[in-house]
């Protein structure tokens, strides 16, 4: 189904299904001393069948002229034949009847709670007529008719279709399941006709036949494309291309003219119902120009938008032409919509930002707070102060893509700077849900360095900020929410393993920057450290956040070459913040040294990164002792003329040199 499907000519029906492990009904027929249980037995419907004499078709034809209850009986009197019982002599027990009801309005919600269901008439059909199944009785108040199977033969291949009045085209009646129950709920222009094939030697079909009456159903429209539309706008409002404005053309019109809600078609209106129903699109009219775009806008009073929304000379994205397909190149009246959390990509941030000034404080945090989900549905890349920005890529999106100029102007205006303003704005607490999806989002989506560095930026610890540090109360509480989501991306094989040194060296660095901040910011900054005691916040935490491996334990198990990478990133992060703990960290990586990276060239600068680490830890001593046990340990072939260039630029004594030169040597 796509949006254009929806303005397209109703089907014939307005929607079948099947009942999931329902009961049949049990059915006492007047006169007769047992019910009637399904499946029945020959003999028992041969005597419902002689218990109903034919009737001529002149008398017939006369009845229904006159509009008196007719009561429709086809013979002979044997079995196969086509058998009508009157809904007066039909008694279903078990208030089957009423669960039935209960299955269309409440769960299917094809009708409303107040709607009836009305017995026409019991059919036993040996001949597997279409005839049987329309009503025998007439009711001015009755919308639409139920047609209920019982126990079918072959559910795949039920022998009937569906056709609509003035129209050639017809539908199968066919169901994948085989359940007892089947049912079709048709609109007063439909009706069933034979297909000529039935299942060889078939029982006998039985069917209960009712009037909806009284129902709330729209006189001038399907409400079967409006139940189906509802659901496929509501599907199309969970993952929607970023900025997607759409339009449904309505008629051609001046270019002065002004929007008029009261010359909507049936059909128009039908998809304005689900619209609003689906309780998740910003409505309007507009008359609109493929050249100059809305030229005039006319909000929907019940549509979930600002007051002050302006949508002039705004290009709608996906425009659904009449279905002759012909371009509509002139002046044209169209009905606009858009997902509501999108109102800042359709509006533009300056134009937002005005109307959010216009509101009310409340409203406007609420409209700040759905479109800031917008962040969810793309990766936008962050900038620094270092370089230029990459291209800004496309949405990826299952139904549809948004254009390249859709995106180059969200990245415009909704860059990490814009985050931390509408954050700083609105408060971090309406918009912590919104934070958290983007940052697990962009980590879906090969962007965990775009995520670390906001996070980090918004903490204030990265020596490479993209945006101002967040200064708000207890905004520990967030920071330590996106850590956690950080963090369990980390764990995720073949995330960090791929990305160029640079980038990967700055990752760790910000990690480790974010994993000092969370432990050093346990006891500060903390709402519930103001309201629990000591022992009851640490049981929350546990809770909340469960202990998880230090940043370094992860990367040594992810990466291939950890004597390359984190010797930089660490003396990346001492030289941005001493207090971090660099025993724990040496320990951590040391440990994670083995045989299994024997065959890893370490590169000059990172062994002479590692080395300038030793000598600063205070609980080594860097003599040659201490270097030839760790030779011993790691295994590695450090390359000749690196150490070489190590033992020169460092302090390390000659005998220290020609020590380790000779073990390496000694390896070669």
């Amino acid at each position: 189904m796509t949006l254009a499907s929806i303005l397209e000519c109703p089907p014939s029906l307005l929607t079948t299904n099947f009942f999931y492990n329902h009961r049949l009904p049990v059915l006492q027929i007047a006169g007769m001393s047992k019910p009637l249980k399904l499946p029945s037995s020959d003999p028992m419907l041969r005597k419902v069948a002689e218990r109903y004499p034919k009737k001529s078709a002149t008398l017939l034809r006369r009845q229904a002229v006159s509009g008196e209850n007719v009561v429709l009986v086809w013979g002979p009197k044997r079995i196969r034949q086509t058998t009508i019982v009157p809904a007066a002599d039909v008694e279903i027990s078990d208030d089957w009847t009423s669960s039935l009801h209960c299955e269309l309005s409440t769960v299917l919600k094809c009708i409303r709670p107040d709607d009836r269901l009305a017995l026409s008439h019991l059919s036993i059909d040996s001949l597997h007529d279409a005839a049987s199944l329309a009503p025998i009785t007439r009711h001015d108040d009755a919308i639409a008719t139920l047609v209920v199977l019982l126990a079918p033969a072959d559910a795949c291949q039920l022998g009937l279709d569906f056709v609509q009045k003035d129209s050639v085209a017809t539908h199968p009646w066919r169901e994948l399941e085989t359940h007892c129950v089947h049912y079709a709920l048709l609109s007063p222009e439909t009706k069933l006709v034979g297909t000529g094939t039935t299942v060889r030697k078939a029982p006998p079909r039985v069917a209960l036949v009712f009037h909806v009456l009284r129902a709330s159903l729209h006189a001038d429209r399907d409400v079967g494309p409006i139940y189906r539309s509802i659901l496929f706008l509501k599907q199309l409002a969970m993952h929607p291309p970023l900025g997607l404005l759409y339009g449904v053309h309505i008629h051609l019109c001046r270019r002065h003219a002004a929007p008029d809600w009261g010359a909507l078609e049936p059909t128009h209106t039908a998809l304005l119902d689900a619209l609003l129903a689906s309780e998740c699109y910003g409505i309007g009219l507009a008359v609109y120009s493929e050249v100059d775009g809305i030229l005039h806008f006319a909000r929907h009073h019940q549509s979930a938008t600002v007051a002050s929304t302006d949508l002039r000379h705004v290009q709608i994205t996906e425009l659904v032409t009449p279905p002759s397909n012909r371009p509509r190149y002139g002046i044209n009246v169209v009905l606009v919509f858009w997902p509501k959390q999108h109102l800042v990509n359709v509006m533009g941030g300056a134009a937002f930002a005005t109307a959010m000034r216009a509101e009310a404080p409340a409203v406007a945090r609420a409209f700040v707070a759905d479109a800031a989900s917008v962040f969810c549905t793309t990766s936008v890349v962050t900038r620094s102060h270092r370089g230029h920005p990459p291209p800004p890529t496309t949405t990826r999106c299952s139904s549809c893509s948004t254009t390249l100029a859709t995106s180059t102007a969200f990245v415009a205006f909704c860059d990490t700077p814009w985050i931390q303003n509408q954050l700083a704005k609105y408060g971090w607490e309406p918009l912590a849900d919104a934070l958290n999806i983007l940052v697990s989002r962009w980590c879906s989506d090969n962007g965990v360095e775009h995520a670390t560095l906001l996070v980090a930026s918004l903490a204030g610890v990265t020596n490479a900020p993209v945006c101002a540090p967040l200064d708000q109360d207890y905004v520990y509480e967030c920071i330590r929410r996106l850590w956690a989501t950080l963090h369990t991306a980390f764990l995720k094989p073949h995330v960090l393993e791929p990305m160029p040194d640079d980038t990967l060296q700055q990752i760790v660095a910000d990690a480790l920057y974010m994993e000092h901040y969370c432990d050093r910011g346990a006891d500060t900054d903390r709402w519930l450290q103001a309201h629990l005691p000591a022992v009851a916040l640490s049981l929350v935490d546990g809770f909340l956040w469960p202990p998880t491996a230090s940043v370094v334990d992860v990367v040594c198990k992810e990466l291939r070459r950890p004597l390359v990478h984190l010797p930089l990133a660490f003396s990346m992060a001492l030289a941005h913040n001493t207090a971090l703990n660099l025993e724990s960290l040496l320990n951590t990586m040391l440990h994670h040294v083995d045989a299994c990276v024997k065959d890893v060239v370490v590169t000059q600068t990172s062994l002479m990164r590692l080395l300038w680490l030793l000598e600063r830890d205070p609980s080594r001593c860097l003599d040659q002792a201490y270097l030839q046990a760790s030779w011993r340990q790691w295994a590695c072939r450090f390359g000749l003329e690196a150490l070489v260039f190590v033992g020169e630029a460092s302090a390390l004594t000659p005998s220290i040199c020609a020590a380790l030169s000779a073990r390496m040597r000694e390896a070669a």
